[in-house]
């Protein structure tokens, strides 16, 4: 639940009555856990969503987010892990770092913002995320963003803010929806990501089977192209044990501009089912992983669905880390 997106789900799911605080970490140096753009939701309760540390910040966090709920106003928090009088060094913080916090109160002006931030996300519509510094002051606004989210410290005049990109999370579509799909959604759920299983035969793609999928499909035609495009999909698992439903998707997935897709099974099954749509390696739009995961070894479904995530996510994050 560390994205934002997870963030603000648990946070409306929750009781708006209470008093809130949206910590976030707006600068590092050195060796931290968690980077500039991290954010938390605490409430006047004790209760908190996400993570600015690897858990061992949190107690004192929540502590001075009492005291933002006091005084309505925000709060700069500094964690040096080489500070013999800070609080960081106290508790033997292991990262090595510095981290610097901004407490924030919720007041009715931030609840609309993050409201209105609540509302593009779900509609899968990214934008800019903007706090100040020295005071309670956050806006939003909406714009295409960079993949995946990330910030930066903005200065104009006296006012020094923190700007964060939101993108909206990523969005994995699954053709197939035997019972080893099962694990392979759980764990895109766990991430955070946007899942969507399509498979037409009746006794799969069920909602007793996949209660977290956020969409479920029956037909691979022209309404679930309009869909993909418009909802972003990323990447794509095709795993139907059925050569007719893998050719059927793997021709649906040329229509889209993926950065991952891969198939289930031996190279010679790939082979065969490119022959069988007379689809050639090199028109391929996309390229595919066949067999698709990474090699880690096991065979359970839960072991394969694990390969696959993994390769999922470092095509869609690591080419990021690596430009920065």
């Amino acid at each position: 639940m560390n994205n934002l997106s997870n963030l603000l789900n648990y946070w409306k799911a929750s009781d708006q009555e209470v008093n809130w605080v949206l910590g976030t970490v707006y600068k590092t140096e050195g060796s931290a856990y968690r980077k500039a753009g991290a954010h938390m939701l605490i409430n006047e309760r004790g209760d908190y969503y996400g993570l600015l540390s690897g858990g061992c910040l949190e107690s004192d966090i929540v502590l001075n987010a009492r005291k933002v709920m006091q005084t309505k106003q925000s709060k700069q928090v500094v964690y040096d892990s080489f500070d013999e009088d800070g609080i960081a060094y106290k508790i033997g913080v292991g990262c090595g770092g510095k981290v610097y916090i901004l407490l924030q109160n919720v007041t009715q002006s931030n609840r609309d913002v993050l409201e209105q931030m609540f509302s593009s996300l779900k509609r899968r519509v990214g934008g800019v995320f903007r706090q100040d510094i020295s005071s309670n002051f956050m806006s939003f606004v909406e714009k295409p963003t960079p993949k995946p989210s990330s910030s930066y410290l903005e200065k104009s005049g006296d006012t020094e803010s923190l700007v964060t990109f939101v993108s909206v999370d990523p969005h994995i579509m699954i053709f197939g929806g035997g019972l080893d799909a099962v694990p392979l959604v759980n764990f895109a759920k766990i991430l955070g990501w946007y899942v969507s299983v399509i498979d037409p035969r009746p006794a799969n793609a069920r909602l007793e089977r996949f209660p977290s999928a956020d969409f479920l499909g029956k037909s691979i035609d022209e309404n679930l192209l309009k869909y993909a495009r418009k909802s972003g999909v990323r990447g794509a698992v095709i795993m139907g044990h059925s050569i007719k439903l893998d050719s059927e998707s793997l021709l649906f997935v040329q229509k889209l501009q993926l950065e991952y897709v891969g198939l289930l099974g031996p190279k010679k099954r790939f082979q065969e089912i490119r022959r069988l749509i007379n689809l050639k390696k090199k028109d391929l739009r996309n390229p595919v992983l066949g067999p698709a995961g990474l090699n880690i070894g096991g065979s359970l479904p839960e072991s394969i669905a694990l390969s696959i995530i993994s390769q999922c996510h470092e095509r869609f994050y690591r080419s990021h880390e690596e430009e920065c």
